[in-house]
């Protein structure tokens, strides 16, 4: 499964859009308001999982590592 994380700003949305058109956009999207610093619970990843972020919270930074961490 793939999981594609983003904020709601213009720059999320329009990297999304961006890689919609060129890639496909089949999978679980996880938005929220600007600045969201807990967007990435919001992902509920697996081994399987493929994760795609964009535009995130620097406070996010431990999120991020520790599914990075978790080999997916």
């Amino acid at each position: 499964m793939r999981w594609y994380a983003y904020n709601g700003d213009a720059d999320g949305i329009c990297s999304m859009v961006q890689w919609g058109l060129a890639y496909g956009i089949e999978g679980h999207r996880v938005t929220g308001v600007k600045r969201d610093i807990e967007l990435l619970e919001r992902v509920n990843p697996n081994p399987m999982t493929k994760l795609s972020l964009w535009t995130f919270h620097w406070r996010e930074t431990t999120l991020s590592h520790r599914i990075v961490n978790s080999r997916i």
